[in-house]
């Protein structure tokens, strides 16, 4: 119904510093993906996007008080 395609690069900056790149893009593979698509909002995919980073930094800085 829906091919979903994502990538994640860490490029290491320093000892303490560490740059995330996401990249992602979902795509209706059939009729009924397509049209689920075509009425699936650009605001709530970012959101979506914005929810998984915060985790992300979330628990990045549980890992650097460790």
């Amino acid at each position: 119904m829906i091919a979903v395609e994502s990538a994640i690069t860490l490029i290491k900056i320093s000892e303490n510093e560490t740059k995330l790149i996401y990249s992602g893009q979902n795509k209706g593979i059939n009729f009924l993906g397509k049209l689920f698509m075509k009425f699936n909002s650009t605001k709530k995919n970012q959101q979506v996007v914005d929810d998984f980073m915060q985790r992300v930094k979330v628990e990045a800085l549980k890992e650097k008080d460790k």
